[in-house]
């Protein structure tokens, strides 16, 4: 049986996972699926290109393939101190405080995001952002970025209610 994705709560909670290998035709991530597993360390394989609602909150993740993810979703990441992220550069939508309080976030690339929600990336270690067709920001959507350094929003008319706010680095 082919295996599509993670179910909802499928591992909520669990204290003795470790890891987990996705197979190829993973590209499902359920709301709260890994929730709260504070010892989870990586999620690799599969082409997860959706990532649900608090999928990984609270967890201890600190490795996850994003090379085809295009939504992550509401608290999806939240609080994943220890996760460290290279590139993000398949995104199309950013949910409300979905990468807040995130560890490292080298870059965030990508051609096809539209429109990032509230805390989307507030507190996290984020370094660079490059978004050229960016059209929406809602507020405090970089709040608390005190590692970011450069950003480029060329088609962005607006700039949201706290959306730097404490970005010391810039």
């Amino acid at each position: 049986k082919t295996v599509n994705g993670i179910a909802a709560s499928a591992f909520k909670g669990n204290t003795n996972i470790h890891s987990v290998v996705l197979p190829s035709t993973a590209s499902n991530i359920g709301a709260s699926a890994f929730e709260d597993c504070t010892n989870l360390e990586s999620v690799t394989g599969g082409a997860v290109t959706s990532v649900g609602l608090r999928a990984f909150a609270n967890s201890s993740i600190k490795e996850f393939n994003f090379e085809k993810t295009k939504i992550i979703s509401d608290k999806a990441f939240y609080n994943c101190t220890n996760l460290t992220i290279d590139e993000l550069s398949s995104l199309e939508k950013v949910g409300v405080s979905s990468l807040e309080n995130v560890g490292l976030i080298q870059s965030v690339n990508s051609d096809n995001l539209k429109t990032i929600g509230k805390n989307a990336f507030k507190g996290s270690q984020i370094v660079s952002v490059n978004l050229p067709n960016l059209e929406s920001v809602d507020s405090s959507a970089f709040e608390n970025c005190t590692s970011l350094t450069t950003v480029s929003m060329p088609k962005l008319t607006k700039v949201s209610s706290n959306m730097f706010k404490n970005c010391s680095s810039l």
